[in-house]
């Protein structure tokens, strides 16, 4: 991805509700910068995705308890952010790619409700609840 779409997604369509709204890039390599979990920091001039997180290398762990993690913005291949129910409307219209319309039906459609729940774990349930009640 470039930049520019990189920044626009990033601060006006996932954060068009909170500014701190953590972000999500997959990259080319597979690895996916969480801002939920590292700490992401941006170098727009040098195009650079910085983020820090534990060092988890058993290895050097115990002396070096950082790691550092540095990608070009052209490894972006994808972004994402979970929204909750009071985000998902002002943030699909900042996208300016759905119709009022399309987003009644995307929240109609896609909106998860208890029962759906119960209808999810219903199979691998099935006839467990009597067993562990008779114990």
């Amino acid at each position: 991805m470039i930049l520019e779409n990189i920044k626009h997604v990033r601060d006006n369509v996932f954060r068009a509700v909170h500014k701190n709204k953590a972000v999500e890039f997959r990259l080319d390599n597979n690895f996916i910068v969480k801002e939920r979990s590292q700490f992401v920091g941006y170098d727009e001039e040098h195009e650079l995705i910085y983020a820090v997180e534990r060092n988890i290398d058993v290895h050097r762990g115990r002396d070096c308890p950082f790691k550092i993690i540095v990608q070009d913005v052209d490894q972006v291949q994808d972004m994402s952010c979970q929204v909750s129910d009071e985000e998902i409307v002002p943030v699909l219209k900042a996208t300016g790619a759905f119709t009022d319309d399309q987003i009644k039906n995307i929240v109609d459609k896609l909106t998860f409700t208890l029962e759906d729940y119960a209808d999810s774990t219903g199979n691998h349930f099935k006839g467990r609840r009597s067993v562990i009640a008779d114990v």
